[in-house]
């Protein structure tokens, strides 16, 4: 690549876990089990949301163990 730009921050998530889960299954069954808070603020020129939950970094399917959504 020559050009300018292209740089991201962004990676493969749903590849993440599947790597921690074939190399480390005890850390996959902390991350899918272990309920952690966590917050999102967006400030607007309008208004400020302020969202703050409790659950794993990790949403797996019980019946499968699949990861269908990661915070």
């Amino acid at each position: 690549h020559e050009g300018t730009g292209g740089r991201t921050l962004l990676v493969d998530g749903f590849h993440a876990a599947d790597v921690v889960l074939q190399q480390t299954p005890e850390n996959f069954a902390l991350l899918s089990h272990v309920p952690i808070k966590h917050e999102y603020i967006e400030n607007l020129s309008e208004h400020r949301n302020h969202m703050i939950g409790i659950g794993p970094v990790l949403n797996v399917y019980p019946w499968n163990n699949e990861v269908y959504m990661i915070r």
